[in-house]
């Protein structure tokens, strides 16, 4: 069945988010300090890459054209290093189609270029104008560690947040669709909230509604509409959203949001 649905601004949605105010932190931190590395890692490698043209190796080592090179210099990228060693950058030009193309090729085999010297010729594979050198090991950044220690805070922030915002979800269909009713007040309780002030503490409120067959139903509500505390007491009615398909789900109708969503219930 359809019901008219009313609406809910962006503004409503982060209100509903701050409702749960450790999920909201524990989630942001997990999931946004994994980001930040990948991102921080993501930038530092394209700065040391800079210079370095991408090969596909695994296709010009199947299906490349063996020819000679000359090595034209050899060095250290000591701007890098893995388990303390640094990436050994080896220059060197070949011929293809009357054409002269110089490339570049870095390593972390240090010992099998040790006795490599500017002048030798060595042998290579390429696919045009791109190319490797055989029986070398291509340097590649180890992302899989990056990813291997931000995984385990990734993992259980994406979690929080499905729980997070399931819980968004669920308070957002009370809001669209809910039928407005009233409830007896019975307890109106302070919630503690962050350290940051952009989480500050919440309040329940817990009340006492009939269903459409007369049942009686306790509900509990949180809200950061403070206004509350000093308009609300025990025993006051209170506006609530009360859902159609289950009349045991309810929540609280902040005055803040019917004004803000000019839902018209005060």
């Amino acid at each position: 069945m359809n019901y008219q649905s009313r609406e809910v601004k962006t503004a409503t949605i982060f209100r509903l988010l701050k409702q749960k105010p450790g999920l909201l932190l524990v989630g942001s931190l997990l999931t946004g300090l994994p980001i930040f590395m990948i991102t921080l890692f993501t930038l530092i490698i394209s700065l040391t890459d800079a210079d370095f043209n991408e090969v596909d190796y695994e296709k010009i080592n199947r299906h490349g054209k063996v020819t000679s090179a000359k090595v034209t210099g050899i060095e250290e990228q000591t701007n890098v290093a893995v388990n303390d060693q640094h990436p050994i950058v080896i220059y060197y030009s070949y011929t293809t189609n009357d054409s002269t193309i110089n490339a570049t090729f870095r390593t972390l085999e240090s010992r099998k270029v040790s006795n490599l010297n500017t002048g030798d010729q060595i042998e290579i594979k390429y696919i045009e104008s791109e190319s490797i050198i055989t029986g070398l090991e291509p340097f590649k950044f180890p992302l899989n560690m990056v990813y291997l220690i931000v995984m385990p805070l990734l993992v259980p922030g994406i979690i929080v947040w499905i729980i997070l915002l399931l819980y968004v979800r669920k308070a957002l269909k009370l809001y669209k669709h809910g039928r407005v009713k009233e409830a007896e007040l019975i307890a109106l309780i302070s919630k503690a909230g962050s350290i940051f002030s952009g989480l500050a503490p919440s309040m329940i409120l817990h009340y006492k509604y009939e269903t459409s067959r007369g049942q009686k139903v306790i509900g509990k509500s949180t809200t950061n509409d403070y206004a509350v505390v000093n308009t609300l007491k025990s025993g006051d009615l209170v506006k609530i959203f009360v859902s159609h398909e289950n009349e045991q789900q309810s929540c609280y109708i902040p005055r803040l949001e019917s004004e803000y969503n000019d839902w018209r219930i005060y």
